[in-house]
Parts: C-alpha cells; sequence; structure tokens
C-alpha cells in the first residue's frame, strides 16, 4: 500500500491509492457526510493515478503519540469509546464497522478538537480486527502507567474482540472505582442514617449539603487529634530540655566567585525575538502553543497547537514536523512532511511568524 504526507496550500494530507474493492455507495456515503470521527476522504488524479486524500493537518498518529506520551487508564478510556462510538457511526450511516481501520499508524489525535479521528478503508480495515489491535496496545504498554495496563491486559483476558465491549470494560472499571471511593465515604457517614437532627434541617434550610458539612466536620475532628497528638509526643514532660548554645555568627567574606564561560551547549533553542533559551533534555521535544500538549510553547497564532517535535539521539538531535498547518522552515527550506531533519549549531527555524536559533 502506497501511502504519502504531501503538503499543499498549507495543509497536510495523507494520500494513498484508492480503494478498488470499494463500493458506489461507500464511496457516497464517505464523501457526501460528514460522519462524526472520521477524516473525510477526497478523491484526486494524479498523472493518472486514483489517489484517495485524508486531511491530517494538526493532527498526529496514534503510533506516534504512544510513543512520546506514557498512556495512563483515562487516555486508554478516551481511545477505546472513541473506538466504540466509531462503530456506531458506521452502524448508523450504514457501513461495514470492518472499514475502521484499526493501525496506530493510521489513526489520529486532533489537537484541534482534542479528539480522536479514524480511516474508513475496508481494503485495509478487514486486515486487522479489534482483537489485534488490543493486542497492539499490549505491545505498547510498556511504557503505559499501571493502571492502563491493568485495563489492557483485562481486555486481553476476557478475550474482548468488539469496540463495545471494551467499552463495558471501561464501564466496568468506572463502577468498581465508584463502589470503592463510595465505601471509603461511607465509613465517615453513619451519622447519616439517624433521624434528621436540627443542625441537619437547618443546613439543609441554609441550601448546604448536610452530608458535605459533616465530612468537613469529620476531617476538622481527624485534624484536631492529629494535632493534638504531635503536640504531645514534642512536648511530653520526659522529653529532657537541651541547653541552647548561642555561638557568635561566622563573619561574613566578601569574595567573588569566579564564573568560568563556555559556549552554549548543544540542545538548546533560543527564541529570537525574546532571547528565552529552553534546554532539549527529554528523548521526544513537543513545541507549538498548546500548553496542555508541549513542553515549549510559542505564543504565536500562526503556530500549530502541536508544530514540531525534537527528537535526541545521543548528542545528535533530529526535527520532524508534526502535521502543522504553515510547515517548518529550516534555514529557508521546508521541511519534508513526515521527515526528520538533523539539527546543526546556529540552524535558523522558522514556525509561523517565530524564529528559533539551535544551539
Amino acid at each position: 500500500m502506497k501511502k504519502t504526507l504531501v503538503r499543499d496550500c498549507g495543509e497536510i494530507y495523507l494520500q494513498m491509492d484508492r480503494d478498488e474493492t470499494e463500493s458506489e455507495f461507500t464511496r457516497k456515503m464517505l464523501s457526501f457526510n460528514s460522519i462524526k470521527g472520521f477524516i473525510k476522504p477526497g478523491d484526486i488524479n494524479i498523472n493518472g493515478e486514483d489517489i484517495t486524500s485524508y486531511e491530517v493537518s494538526g493532527k498526529e498518529s496514534l503510533e506516534e503519540r504512544m510513543q512520546r506520551i506514557s498512556y495512563g487508564k483515562e487516555e486508554i478510556k478516551a481511545l477505546l469509546y472513541a473506538v466504540a462510538n466509531a462503530e456506531e457511526e458506521c452502524r448508523r450511516y450504514m457501513l461495514c464497522t470492518d472499514g475502521i481501520v484499526l493501525d496506530p499508524k493510521y489513526i489520529f489525535y486532533d489537537y484541534t478538537a482534542e479528539e480522536y479521528r479514524f480511516i474508513y478503508r475496508e481494503d485495509i480495515g478487514k486486515q486487522k480486527s479489534f482483537k489485534e489491535f488490543s493486542e497492539a496496545l499490549v505491545k505498547e504498554s510498556g511504557s503505559f502507567a499501571d493502571s492502563a495496563k491493568a485495563m489492557i491486559f483485562k481486555m486481553k483476558k476476557d478475550e474482548v474482540s468488539k469496540a463495545t465491549e471494551a467499552r463495558g470494560v471501561c464501564e466496568t472499571t468506572e463502577n468498581e472505582e465508584a463502589l470503592e471511593k463510595a465505601e471509603t465515604v461511607k465509613s465517615g457517614e453513619e451519622v447519616l442514617k439517624r433521624e434528621p437532627s436540627g443542625e441537619q434541617m437547618f443546613y439543609e434550610e441554609e441550601g448546604t449539603s448536610f452530608k458535605e458539612y459533616l465530612l468537613e466536620k469529620l476531617k476538622d475532628r481527624k485534624k484536631k487529634k492529629r494535632d493534638k497528638k504531635n503536640k504531645e509526643e514534642c512536648f511530653s514532660a520526659n522529653t529532657p530540655i537541651e541547653e541552647v548554645i548561642f555561638e557568635p555568627e561566622a563573619e561574613e567574606t566578601y569574595e567573588t566567585v569566579f564564573i568560568k564561560r563556555t559556549d552554549t551547549a548543544l540542545g538548546v533553542l533560543t527564541e529570537k525575538e525574546s532571547g528565552i533559551n529552553h534546554s532539549i533534555e527529554k528523548e521526544i521535544t513537543t513545541i507549538g502553543k498548546s500548553k496542555d500538549h508541549c513542553d515549549i510553547v510559542i505564543d504565536d497564532d500562526a503556530v500549530s497547537r502541536l508544530h514540531a517535535k525534537i527528537i535526541k539521539d545521543k548528542d545528535e538531535y533530529y526535527i520532524e514536523d508534526v502535521n502543522s498547518k504553515n510547515g517548518v522552515i529550516i534555514n529557508g527550506e521546508y521541511l519534508e512532511a513526515g521527515k526528520e531533519r538533523k539539527l546543526e549549531k546556529g540552524d535558523k527555524i522558522n514556525l509561523g511568524n517565530s524564529i528559533l536559533i539551535f544551539n
């Protein structure tokens, strides 16, 4: 399967050979409708070849995202819910659910909408079942949080074969957490089982939750007991009082410390306009305007939420465009979409209207 990333008119497109097995009904259903959770395909002809194009600007593949982020339970739940919702959308539009491509290379996270986007192609989708997709998650789970691993391995143990069943696993987990939380709170709420007191009726009339009031009161009581205990331990009658000896302060010295000047070490990005330095210490450092998703935040409307990333390989650094809208320009040349470029000392990097210098 031939696939390429192409920049055209400020957008990034994933171009693939057209699915020759696709029915006319499926093609029209995908082309004439904006199906929630799916990237709308566009059919074009390049040099006599029929190509299907998917706009992936501002989107990062699940494969790359899992390499960069340690997935926790909430991230796994969001992913599984997204797959289940995609299945429901397919049924709504009378499309076969086997057409959802459950390959991490073709699942994208949209940083604008903050949700997952899928590609629909029956020729590829049928090659990878949901069970195989969950097994792929197991292989990638080495860097995941323990709670996420537990959820994935539970799916494998239960031999979950459909996304709707996976959503059931998520809901079961949520119910277990809610039950555990309720049992924890219950120990401090036995008083609520009694007949309502005048104090309780007063708080309810004032519009305050008596339950919340009691919990706060319980916390306050525990705190007072803890403070009292600590005080008793500190000022016990059996504790000998140490004699305090006052010593004269050491004479201050005013010797100036010499700072040895060195050249800026490799692995630093400097904002040309502000002069702010950003150290590159992680294996993958993300750059963009989103404070939630980026290590280096650039306040520039022309910069994408997740614009680029720098990969550190020992003492070498490489930059890659993460399907940004305005692209990455190195020393006056556009960086090809999906390709890495080694950074050299003094390289000028244009991101939107901002300029960064690599040192």
